[in-house]
């Protein structure tokens, strides 16, 4: 739609260790995609979406907006 918006969140590194540990409590393995925030800001960025990046101590978050001008 005109003007929307694109929220992505993710763990960090410091996340996944909390979720690899916890997936290793339950005999099981977390699979990882190895797409990384980079390459999503680089994908919506290059697609012409506005972007603002957030960071936090076990997360990242980005907000891409695209404008559509009439």
């Amino acid at each position: 739609c005109a003007n929307g918006k694109a929220i992505l969140a993710d763990f960090n590194k410091a996340g996944m260790e909390i979720i690899d540990s916890v997936h290793k409590q339950e005999g099981h393995t977390h699979q990882n995609s190895n797409v990384t925030k980079d390459y999503v800001h680089s994908y919506f960025h290059d697609l012409g979406y506005d972007i603002r990046d957030y960071n936090d101590k076990y997360h990242w978050l980005l907000i891409a907006r695209k404008l559509i001008l009439k």
